[in-house]
Protein backbone atom coordinates (compact mmCIF):
# COMPACT_ATOMS: atom_id res chain seq x y z
CA UNK A 1 0.00 0.00 0.00
CA UNK A 2 1.46 3.21 -0.89
CA UNK A 3 0.67 6.56 1.15
CA UNK A 4 -2.03 8.05 -0.86
CA UNK A 5 -4.39 4.24 -0.47
CA UNK A 6 -3.21 4.41 3.39
CA UNK A 7 -4.96 8.35 3.51
CA UNK A 8 -7.36 6.86 1.95
CA UNK A 9 -8.27 4.16 4.33
CA UNK A 10 -7.71 6.16 7.46
CA UNK A 11 -10.06 9.11 5.66
CA UNK A 12 -12.87 5.73 5.28
CA UNK A 13 -12.38 4.95 8.86
CA UNK A 14 -12.25 8.56 10.37
CA UNK A 15 -15.55 9.10 8.20
CA UNK A 16 -17.12 6.43 9.65
CA UNK A 17 -16.65 6.53 13.05
CA UNK A 18 -17.88 10.57 13.10
CA UNK A 19 -20.59 8.75 11.10
CA UNK A 20 -21.22 6.54 13.91
CA UNK A 21 -20.58 9.61 16.55
CA UNK A 22 -23.22 11.80 14.51
CA UNK A 23 -25.62 8.49 14.50
CA UNK A 24 -25.18 8.50 18.39
CA UNK A 25 -25.69 12.12 19.27
CA UNK A 26 -28.41 12.11 17.14
CA UNK A 27 -29.49 9.36 18.92
CA UNK A 28 -29.24 10.75 22.29
CA UNK A 29 -30.85 14.17 21.46
CA UNK A 30 -33.95 12.38 20.03
CA UNK A 31 -34.09 10.60 23.25
CA UNK A 32 -33.63 13.56 25.29
CA UNK A 33 -36.64 14.95 23.40
CA UNK A 34 -38.76 12.45 23.70
CA UNK A 35 -37.82 12.56 27.68
CA UNK A 36 -38.37 16.51 27.12
CA UNK A 37 -41.81 16.19 25.44
CA UNK A 38 -42.53 13.63 28.13
CA UNK A 39 -41.96 15.74 31.00
CA UNK A 40 -43.42 18.75 29.73
CA UNK A 41 -46.30 16.70 29.11
CA UNK A 42 -46.27 15.93 33.18
CA UNK A 43 -45.82 19.14 34.27
CA UNK A 44 -48.63 20.60 31.44
CA UNK A 45 -50.66 18.12 33.37
CA UNK A 46 -49.78 18.55 36.57
CA UNK A 47 -50.47 22.11 36.11
CA UNK A 48 -54.12 21.37 34.90
CA UNK A 49 -54.73 19.14 37.67
CA UNK A 50 -54.25 22.34 40.39
CA UNK A 51 -55.56 24.83 38.37
CA UNK A 52 -58.66 22.49 38.31
CA UNK A 53 -58.35 22.10 42.36
CA UNK A 54 -57.85 25.69 42.88
CA UNK A 55 -60.70 26.81 40.97
CA UNK A 56 -62.59 23.83 42.95
CA UNK A 57 -61.31 25.21 46.00
CA UNK A 58 -62.55 29.01 45.26
CA UNK A 59 -65.74 27.79 44.61
CA UNK A 60 -65.63 25.45 48.12
CA UNK A 61 -64.84 28.71 49.87
CA UNK A 62 -67.74 30.78 48.12
CA UNK A 63 -70.63 27.49 49.06
CA UNK A 64 -69.11 27.83 52.36
CA UNK A 65 -69.40 31.74 52.58
CA UNK A 66 -72.58 31.93 51.51
CA UNK A 67 -73.84 28.86 53.97
CA UNK A 68 -71.99 30.53 56.74
CA UNK A 69 -73.93 34.07 55.92
CA UNK A 70 -77.11 32.16 55.94
CA UNK A 71 -76.40 31.06 59.03
CA UNK A 72 -75.86 34.39 60.65
CA UNK A 73 -78.64 35.69 59.32
CA UNK A 74 -80.57 33.10 60.60
CA UNK A 75 -78.88 33.04 64.09
CA UNK A 76 -79.52 36.84 63.91
CA UNK A 77 -83.78 36.20 63.19
CA UNK A 78 -83.56 33.47 66.86
CA UNK A 79 -81.82 36.17 68.40
CA UNK A 80 -84.60 38.86 67.85
CA UNK A 81 -87.16 36.57 68.18
CA UNK A 82 -85.97 34.90 71.28
CA UNK A 83 -85.75 38.97 72.39
CA UNK A 84 -89.32 39.69 71.38
CA UNK A 85 -89.96 36.41 73.59
CA UNK A 86 -88.13 37.72 76.45
CA UNK A 87 -89.72 40.95 76.88
CA UNK A 88 -93.41 39.93 76.11
CA UNK A 89 -92.65 36.96 78.72
CA UNK A 90 -91.46 39.86 81.38
CA UNK A 91 -94.90 41.94 80.71
CA UNK A 92 -96.76 38.67 81.40
CA UNK A 93 -94.88 38.19 84.09
CA UNK A 94 -95.38 42.19 85.19
CA UNK A 95 -98.92 41.54 84.59
CA UNK A 96 -99.82 38.43 86.57
CA UNK A 97 -97.57 39.92 90.02
CA UNK A 98 -100.26 43.06 89.12
CA UNK A 99 -103.04 40.94 88.90
CA UNK A 100 -101.94 38.91 92.35
CA UNK A 101 -100.91 41.66 94.11
CA UNK A 102 -104.38 43.04 93.74
CA UNK A 103 -105.79 39.81 94.40
CA UNK A 104 -104.16 39.89 97.74
CA UNK A 105 -105.30 43.67 98.41
CA UNK A 106 -109.24 42.97 97.34
CA UNK A 107 -108.64 39.90 99.73
CA UNK A 108 -107.37 41.78 103.00
CA UNK A 109 -110.22 44.23 102.44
Amino acid sequence: MNGGEVALAALGIVATVCAALIWVVKFLFTKNDKTNNRLASSIEKSANASHALQQSLAARDARDHEFQRDVIDALGKVSISLDQLDRKSDANLNAVQLIASLVEKEAAV
